[in-house]
């Protein structure tokens, strides 16, 4: 991943102000449509077998001994079985790096360091598979250079209407141009002005 696309994906910031650069920037959606589902599958719930499988070497390390081989024991772990396997292999690591860790880990402070490390994975997954699944904004299309010289052909016609009337004549009033702009910036009733003076 680059490393542009994992600071937009793991970042603090409103995930939809990140998500939306994502989208708009042809190569970074690319990149997210392609990794989303490795993100996705790298978020996933580790599952209980595969909690007894990364604390399994801490129970010789620790000596915990008999009581590990009691499906009692294992159960209380099963609160860490929806984490990430990638976090709750680092919170492991984190706990045996720690100087007072004498004793064979608790569920919730395990839990707690676990966390830290599964926060921006889940974030990323999200964002990334969120942003794949938008499509890319649609670019603004420009006028072309006819209808450009036809709004401005109308214009200079209006203006010349206007000046050969006397200022004690009736107020011009200009023609409607009412409406929502389409992606040139001419409303509908513009360019509907535009195709009579083009038929006429």
């Amino acid at each position: 991943m680059s490393p542009r696309l994992w600071r937009l994906v793991s970042s603090s910031i409103e995930a939809a102000t990140e998500i939306a650069e994502i989208v708009a920037d042809p190569e970074l959606h690319a990149e997210a449509r392609a990794i989303a589902p490795r993100l996705m599958a790298r978020a996933a719930s580790a599952g209980p077998a595969t909690v007894r499988r990364v604390l399994a070497p801490l129970v010789l390390v620790y000596g915990v001994g008999e009581a590990a081989k009691a499906p009692q024991f294992w159960q209380a772990y099963d609160v860490l079985a929806d984490l990430p396997e990638e976090a709750l292999r680092k919170g492991v690591d984190d706990y045996l790096a720690q100087p007072d860790s004498q004793f064979f880990p608790k569920p919730g402070p395990l839990r707690a360091l676990c966390d830290r490390h599964a926060e921006p994975i889940r974030r990323a997954a999200y964002r990334a598979s969120r942003a794949a699944a938008l499509e890319p904004p649609k670019p603004k299309r420009e006028p072309t250079q006819d209808e450009r010289a036809q709004v401005a052909a109308m214009l200079a016609s209006f203006k010349a209407q206007v000046a050969q009337k006397s200022p004690e004549a009736v107020k011009p009033v200009l023609p409607s141009i009412a409406g929502k702009p389409d992606e040139t910036g001419i409303t509908p009733e513009m360019r509907r002005l535009i195709a009579r003076r083009m038929e006429g």
